[in-house]
């Protein structure tokens, strides 16, 4: 799901999520920090999010496909993974979103276990969960 097919809402709430994921640990790790830095760039919102809107509750709503959902997921197992670990509060943060995008435990650990390959693949991602 490239940042152009997303709307500016969608692109900003991502990242806002993102941000929650990294902070939840109430630790920054420099890999949290230089991922979230970069997914502000690539969804073009570096320096376009309110200090207020980072802190408010996402509204999962914007992302309608299943597709869609599964990419935000994978992005915030992302920031989830950057440092190593993964903090009880990103559990709960996590278990947030799956049951939110109507995704069950398992499919969080199906998530979990793609983004510890190398290179994860959206579209991999995708058939692992059986979406088409």
């Amino acid at each position: 799901m490239p940042a152009k097919t997303m709307t500016n809402e969608q692109r900003k709430a991502l990242v806002v999520m993102a941000f929650q994921m990294m902070v939840a640990d109430h630790e920054v790790a420099a890999p949290e920090q230089v991922l979230l830095e970069h997914l502000e760039t690539e969804m073009h919102v570096d320096g376009h999010i309110a200090p207020a809107e980072l802190v408010a509750a996402p509204d999962y709503r914007l992302f309608a496909g299943q597709a869609e959902r599964a990419y935000v997921l994978g992005r915030l197992v992302a920031v989830a993974l950057a440092d190593g670990r993964r903090h009880i509060n990103e559990n709960e943060t996590l278990r947030r979103a799956v049951s939110a995008f109507g995704f069950g435990r398992d499919d969080l650990d199906t998530v979990i276990a793609w983004a510890g390959h190398p290179a994860p693949d959206p579209e991999v991602l995708c058939a692992m969960l059986g979406i088409a």
